[in-house]
């Protein structure tokens, strides 16, 4: 009885390696999508990342007031729901029956190392969510320069960190004409904001670097909610 009992756990336990096994292969689980079935949509959580087994899926923008704009369709093998925001910017629609397996974010590199096109996707990913965040920064801190430019090196930060390189540290190859620009700006009002930030110990120039971020809590509470 003793030896039964000994081999049903050995047997279970080579059972459950077998599943985590499979489980490091293909994700969390498969889902299995009918055309014209929502993933997921603009503003919820980004909890996961996804890679499509079978079939075809859609990921569009839903602009206001405007018709969803296709970004692109995606077949097998393509990994999505990248970029380095909590949330979705863009929504993912099935086009035809299909597939979809679900990963934990931090499976990430593993991707990469399975699909090397994957990590191109991933940059692309986050280039989008940097216009995205362009165009709701601007629209809602029209009258608060300083939550505007807080906002922006938050994300400067995030994306550092997403490419392996100090978050705290905002190259000085970020030149204000460029980004008082892109903030929609003029470099004065840029540097009246950067000021009031190194007033409040938020940040401090690092030459020959550039910037330092010494507070993202607080920095980040400058920065209004995408």
């Amino acid at each position: 009885m003793f030896e039964t009992i000994a081999w049903t756990r050995a047997h279970n336990a080579e059972k459950r390696r077998l599943q985590r096994a499979r489980n490091k292969r293909s994700g969390f689980f498969n889902r299995r999508l009918l055309a014209g079935q929502t993933l997921f949509e603009s503003s919820q959580p980004k909890e996961c990342i996804f890679r499509v087994e079978q079939g075809t899926v859609r990921i569009s923008t839903n602009p206001p007031n405007a018709p969803p704009e296709t970004i692109e369709e995606i077949s097998s093998g393509v990994v999505f729901g990248l970029g380095n925001l909590d949330h979705h910017i863009h929504t993912a629609v099935a086009v035809t029956d299909c597939t979809v397996s679900f990963w934990p974010r931090s499976e990430l590199p593993t991707l990469i190392k399975q699909t090397p096109q994957t990590e191109q996707r991933q940059f692309d990913a986050i280039e989008r969510e940097f216009a995205y965040l362009r165009s709701t920064i601007v629209a809602s801190t029209a009258n608060r320069p300083m939550a505007r430019v807080a906002a922006f090196l938050s994300f400067l930060s995030q994306r550092n960190a997403s490419e392996g390189r100090d978050p705290e540290i905002i190259d000085e190859s970020v030149q204000c004409s460029v980004v008082a620009d892109y903030l929609k700006m003029d470099i004065a009002t840029l540097e009246d904001a950067l000021r009031e930030l190194e007033k409040q110990a938020i940040i401090s120039y690092h030459a020959p670097r550039g910037l330092r971020i010494r507070d993202v809590v607080r920095l980040d509470r400058f920065a209004p909610s995408p």
